[in-house]
C-alpha cells in the first residue's frame, strides 16, 4: 500500500519519500511503481513522457531521519501489528517537525491505541486508503481521542488534492465505514447460501 499511496501523491506533483528498513523492499517498490506507470501510459491515464516527470517527485531511503526531514505529513503503512506501529510512531515523534501530522493507513486499528506513543496525540489520525488506490479512489479519515479538527480538515483537503474522495469517520470504529458494510454483506451472502435461497454461483453472479 505504501508504494501505491506514494505514487498517487507523486502523480499530483507533490514530493514524497518512501522509507523502509530493507533496501530490497525499496528496490522492489521502484520496480512495481515503474510497472504501474507503464500500465497508466498504455491505458491513456497519463501522457507519453509523464511517467518520467512523476518519478522525479519520488525518493527512496532506508534512513528514517532523512525520510521525514522537513515534511508536513507522514503516512505510516507498516504491518498491522500494534508493537511495530507504536514503535514507529515513537520514532517519528522524535524526528518530525513539531507541526507535522502522523497518519496511519491501518485498516482496523483505532488511533486512540497509537496516539499516546507520541507527544502530539492531537496531530495523529487515520488516513485509510484502499488498494489499488487508483481503482478505489477513496480514503477514510478519522481521529483519535485528542485529534484536532484542523488536522482532520487538512487531511480532507490533502485527499482532495490527490483526487481521492474523503470519507470522514465521525467517531472511532473498528473497520471504519467501508469494511464494516463489506463485512455485513459477506455475512449475509453466506447466510443466503447456507439457507438454500440460491446457489453460490448465482449469488456470485448477482454480486458481480
Amino acid at each position: 500500500m505504501g508504494r501505491q499511496i506514494a505514487l498517487q501523491i507523486a502523480a499530483h506533483q507533490l514530493p514524497v519519500t518512501l522509507y523502509d528498513i530493507n533496501n530490497a523492499a525499496l528496490e522492489h517498490a521502484q520496480i512495481m511503481i515503474a510497472g504501474y506507470l507503464t500500465e497508466w501510459a498504455s491505458s491513456g491515464k497519463i501522457a507519453t513522457g509523464q511517467d518520467t516527470q512523476i518519478l522525479e517527485y519520488l525518493r527512496y531511503t532506508t534512513d528514517l531521519a532523512t525520510a521525514v526531514q522537513a515534511v508536513d505529513l507522514v503516512i505510516e503503512s507498516v504491518p498491522e501489528k500494534m508493537d511495530i506501529k507504536r514503535h514507529m510512531f515513537k520514532q517519528l515523534d522524535t524526528l518530525l517537525p513539531s507541526d507535522a501530522i502522523i497518519a496511519t493507513n491501518s485498516s482496523s486499528m483505532r488511533v486512540s491505541l497509537l496516539e499516546d506513543a507520541t507527544e502530539r496525540p492531537e496531530a495523529v489520525a487515520n488516513l485509510h486508503f484502499y488498494g489499488p488506490v487508483w481503482h478505489s479512489p477513496m480514503v477514510e479519515i478519522g481521529g483519535g481521542s485528542q485529534t484536532n479538527a484542523e488536522v482532520l480538515d487538512a487531511l480532507t483537503q490533502f485527499a482532495r488534492n490527490i483526487e481521492m474522495l474523503p470519507l470522514r469517520v465521525l467517531t472511532e470504529s473498528t473497520g471504519f465505514i467501508f469494511n464494516r458494510v463489506w463485512r455485513a454483506i459477506k455475512k449475509e451472502v453466506l447466510a443466503v447460501a447456507d439457507s438454500g435461497v440460491a446457489s453460490i454461483e448465482d449469488i456470485d453472479r448477482a454480486w458481480m
